[in-house]
């Protein structure tokens, strides 16, 4: 079993998965909006991800963030490299207008390197969220 660090990153077998620390509160309490026709707004409580076929060659998440590797401060800083953030955790229980929320449009929940009890946190805030309906579109191999 893991044990969950914020911010200090954490460490389950031999995958060390860095959590971030560019998330500011004050950018949470309103829904992301999102250019994406059938949604209403985005919620990323984990970014990047690893290719894993050939289905993730023309990846938007990973062209968009690795533009900013290297940008201090911002949210990509790192690219695309898997990154926890805890502190978006709840950002839905905060938005109080019901939304369609897509669920990690920047990286795939159920990518292996994800702690499971990770996941688990992501799915107790939607259920907890019950005023919004989230939507998940990723890989469900790996969970």
């Amino acid at each position: 079993m893991c044990n969950i660090h914020i911010l200090q990153g954490l460490h389950c077998g031999q995958t060390r998965i860095p959590y971030s620390s560019t998330d500011s509160d004050k950018k949470t309490a309103m829904p992301l909006k999102s250019a994406i026709e059938w949604t209403n707004s985005t919620w990323n409580p984990v970014t990047g991800c690893t290719k894993v076929s050939a289905g993730c060659d023309r990846c938007y998440a990973e062209r968009f963030s690795e533009r900013f590797r290297g940008v201090e401060g911002h949210p990509f800083e790192s690219g695309f490299d898997l990154t926890l953030r805890p502190k978006r955790l709840e950002q839905p229980l905060r938005w109080r207008r019901p939304q369609l929320i897509f669920v990690n449009s920047m990286s795939d929940l159920f990518h292996k390197e994800i702690p499971n009890e990770y996941i688990q946190q992501v799915f107790d805030t939607m259920e907890r969220a019950d005023w919004h309906i989230e939507v998940v579109r990723k890989n469900w191999t790996g969970f």
